[in-house]
């Protein structure tokens, strides 16, 4: 299928979203066509050592036991965009989710995001427009529109 720049849309996503978003993404057993569109979404959202570095990222324990601890009030979000495809997949992930009685708080803003439609971003500032264009790194600052807490 072939992409237009309509066909894509940009999301703010946080730590904890990202983190969400990666423990239901599915890496086997699945149709070729979804395990690409997964692995490529799994690239965007992952968090690399950039992120660890900024969020001082802390990681405590041994799998499957570990906890993972980050500065969240240096996590403003990464721009991620997010094509056609790749939102269908996790629309029909989330589906399936609520389907089965199975999704949990952590889930909630991704599902307010993608099946909803709330939060996503129409227009990028240009700080956000050069950093989506690059890797989609961190953002260094707060979307303007945010309230300090």
């Amino acid at each position: 299928m072939s992409e237009t720049k309509e066909d894509k849309k940009f999301y703010r996503l946080m730590v904890r979203e990202r983190l969400a978003l990666l423990s239901f993404l599915p890496q086997e057993k699945r149709k070729f066509t979804v395990l690409l569109t997964s692995e490529n979404l799994r690239d965007k959202v992952q968090i690399g050592e950039e992120d660890q570095k900024q969020l001082e990222w802390q990681v405590d324990g041994v799998p499957p036991q570990q906890n993972i601890r980050w500065n969240n009030t240096k996590d403003f979000g990464k721009i991620i965009e997010i094509t056609d495809d790749e939102r269908v997949l996790v629309n029909q992930l989330l589906a399936d989710l609520e389907k089965e009685e199975l999704l949990a708080s952590m889930h909630l803003t991704l599902y307010q995001h993608f099946v909803l439609g709330k939060n996503m971003i129409d227009e990028l500032t240009e700080e956000e427009a050069e950093v989506a264009g690059s890797s989609g790194t961190l953002l260094q600052m707060p979307p303007k529109d945010s309230k300090p807490s």
